[in-house]
C-alpha cells in the first residue's frame, strides 16, 4: 500500500496516513497533493464510484487535507 502507517486520532474521528516514498507511473514522486486528488476524484458525484457510497460516514464522504510533507489526514 501507499501508506507506510497510520493513526488514529483520540476521539476516533480522523486518521492521519503516513505516505512511503513512492513513484507514478511517470517517474514523479507521489505527494499528499497526489493522494488528495485521486480520492476527490472518485469521491465527487459525477464520477458515480461505488467507494464514495463505501467510504460515507453518516451519508457524508470524508475529507481528506494534506497533514505535512509525507501525510494526509481523513475526517
Amino acid at each position: 500500500g501507499l501508506a507506510e502507517r497510520y493513526e488514529q486520532s483520540p476521539d476516533g474521528t480522523a486518521w492521519t496516513f503516513h505516505l512511503r516514498p513512492a513513484k507514478d507511473p511517470g517517474g514523479d514522486e507521489v505527494t499528499p497533493d497526489d493522494v488528495i486528488f485521486s480520492v476527490d476524484l472518485y469521491l465527487h458525484e459525477a464520477f458515480q464510484s461505488s467507494l464514495r457510497l463505501s467510504l460515507a460516514a453518516g451519508g457524508h464522504p470524508p475529507t481528506v487535507t494534506r497533514a505535512g510533507d509525507r501525510s494526509v489526514r481523513v475526517t
